[in-house]
């Protein structure tokens, strides 16, 4: 009589159709096999193209001679080759030390760990001195001298005032770059932007002179706010004149010297042609500017289209 490791093909053996090692191959529809080494019943299927597991058999992973033969204290690991190639090990998955939205994971000395997402606008910077070697901060670009902007505003409405708020202290210099008009109509005359350092609007706090040279010239010290001079939208040909100027104001996080500013301006007056002014303040005061408003002195508003640009200037 035949024994089950010599019977082979077609021969049946009770409820399994084949019990052999070999694949049977394409034997017919909804018969069974069983494979010797794993266990595993098999159901060919309808169309005798491919064979279906029916029963997973007795194997596991911890059946086999390189694996631990335990799961025990395994929760929530995985199973990984070796490092010597040579079998398989449990191994941990890795933790997510993530809690919100944006956040990072990396790596300190020895394991990794979370890093919060930082607030808009930041930019991952290398330290040496964080835990972790990096950290969010102001975005600076390279070396001394970057330009790198702060905040920028093109009105699509009229503003009686343009406000920079929450201005980093990480820079070394600012810059302002203004281009647009007031809606001042009366003369015709170039507009004065007025300044408020941190909320400061009283006149008294400041010191400013300007000299403008175009068609005439002259000077004018008794406006101690101006920061710089704009356009106005009184009729002119081809309608209202943006002026535009550019404002440095130097150390203005620092809290030893009082603030001072320098701008150079272009703009154009109805009645006496184009001009270049050249305006120096100071601000009398040793606080960090902040905030930064900027109105119009003649006009009530800044109207459309016009532009207004903060940088922070490093090194």
């Amino acid at each position: 009589m035949s024994t089950h490791s010599q019977l082979s093909g077609y021969e049946l053996h009770d409820a399994f159709n084949f019990i052999q090692e070999a694949d049977p191959g394409a034997v017919g529809a909804n018969l069974y096999w069983l494979k010797i080494s794993t266990g595993i019943v098999k159901r060919r299927s309808a169309d005798n193209t491919s064979w279906i597991i029916i029963s997973p058999g007795t194997t596991v992973f911890t059946g086999l001679a390189d694996v631990p033969n335990s799961y025990t204290g395994q929760s929530g690991k995985f199973l990984q080759v070796n490092g010597g190639a040579t079998g398989l090990q449990f191994a941990t998955a890795l933790t997510d030390p993530t809690t919100t939205k944006g956040d990072l994971i990396i790596r300190n000395s020895s394991v990794l760990q979370r890093l919060g997402v930082g607030s808009d606008g930041q930019v991952l910077t290398a330290d040496s001195t964080q835990t972790g070697g990096i950290k969010w901060g102001t975005g600076g670009g390279g070396g001394s001298g970057d330009m790198v902007l702060i905040s920028g505003q093109k009105l699509s409405s009229t503003t009686s005032s343009i406000t920079f708020s929450s201005i980093p202290g990480t820079y070394t210099h600012l810059q302002l770059i203004c281009h647009g008009a007031s809606n001042s109509i009366g003369s015709g005359d170039f507009e004065n932007a007025l300044v408020s350092f941190n909320g400061d609007s009283t006149s008294g706090n400041y010191m400013s002179a300007y000299g403008y040279y175009g068609s005439s010239s002259g000077s004018n010290t008794d406006l101690p706010r101006v920061l710089g001079t704009l356009g106005t939208s009184a009729s002119v040909t081809g309608g209202p004149t943006a002026g535009s100027f550019s404002c440095m104001l130097p150390g203005y996080s620092d809290t030893i010297f009082r603030k001072s500013w320098q701008s150079i301006s272009t703009s154009y007056r109805n009645s006496s042609g184009k001009f270049a002014i050249s305006t120096v303040g100071s601000w009398l005061n040793t606080s960090a500017i902040t905030s930064i408003v900027i109105t119009p002195q003649y006009g009530s508003n800044w109207i459309t289209g016009s532009i207004f640009s903060l940088y922070g200037i490093n090194g």
